[in-house]
């Protein structure tokens, strides 16, 4: 059976660049492993940075597409995915205004989404914010935010109760880090 695994953390922490090498590590070991993009960079890409809770619950929902289409192959061991779908659900609690009741709406629809698929997550892997200002793709971040997101994504993927959740410091070497999350990977998820 295919085991889904989501890489998440804030912004520029390194998420992709851990998919891929995880995805590729996994493969050189012998493991059917396919990569899943993040929705939300190619968004940003073509409209623009998300700017409500509507953009997040549409990143949602393609981003859900995605993942079903590559479970839909079941000769892969393992699916590595950079962007978890409880993540557009954090940033969409970020932009939403309480006081409009359209946004009260479709932030509440996202939450139910987020509750009915992220437990499909055989491991949670976090990605812990850098210290310094600069991410691995050059952009530049302020890093209060980035820890308060990051705060935030480890409380909700506890509070969710979602399955083996392994915290990693995204300071770490990107060797150390792939060994590291591709050996928790196999250990937490051996049938």
């Amino acid at each position: 059976m295919t085991k889904l695994i989501a890489i998440g953390g804030s912004q520029g922490t390194g998420k992709t660049y851990l998919a891929r090498g995880v995805t590729n590590h996994l493969n050189e070991k012998g493991h059917s492993s396919e990569y899943v993009s993040e929705v939300a960079r190619e968004w940003i890409g073509r409209f623009g940075i998300p700017a409500d809770v509507a953009d997040q619950l549409d990143i949602f929902e393609m981003q859900l597409q995605k993942e079903e289409s590559a479970m839909s192959n079941e000769s892969l061991d393992y699916i590595v995915v950079d962007s978890p779908l409880y993540l557009p659900y954090i940033y969409g609690v970020l932009v939403t205004d309480m006081n409009n009741l359209k946004e009260q709406f479709r932030i509440q629809r996202l939450f139910s989404r987020v509750l009915k698929y992220s437990p499909r997550y055989e491991a949670n892997i976090i990605l812990l914010h850098k210290k310094h200002e600069e991410s691995d793709d050059h952009r530049v971040w302020d890093n209060s935010i980035e820890e308060v997101t990051t705060n935030g994504i480890l409380f909700f993927v506890k509070a969710l109760g979602l399955r083996n959740i392994h915290e990693v410091d995204a300071n770490l070497n990107f060797e150390e880090r792939v060994k590291a999350v591709s050996e928790e990977i196999l250990t937490k998820t051996k049938e």
